[in-house]
């Protein structure tokens, strides 16, 4: 997982979306019984805001993994039994 978020973002893009797309198109195809070419489409277009979400989960997660490295433990806590 640190190694995903190391990634420049245009990287993450940049692999999330073929993949997004590899699974969004025989999603269409068996759930919805939609025609290949047409599910083809569909699966170009809603690639799109699924890789915005897996980037921005990444950010998110990175972010909150960041600050939780910064945060320092409670006063008279040497074990660490107070982080979460």
């Amino acid at each position: 997982m640190l190694r995903w978020e190391a990634l420049p973002g245009q990287v993450q893009v940049f692999i999330t979306y073929p993949v997004m797309v590899a699974l969004l198109f025989p999603f269409h195809v068996i759930v919805f019984n939609l025609a290949a070419f047409r599910s083809f489409f569909y699966a170009l277009f809603w690639g799109i805001p699924a890789t915005a979400i897996v980037y921005v989960a990444t950010r998110a997660e990175a972010a909150k993994r960041q600050q939780a490295a910064h945060r320092e433990p409670p006063p008279g806590d040497r074990t660490g039994a107070g982080r979460r």
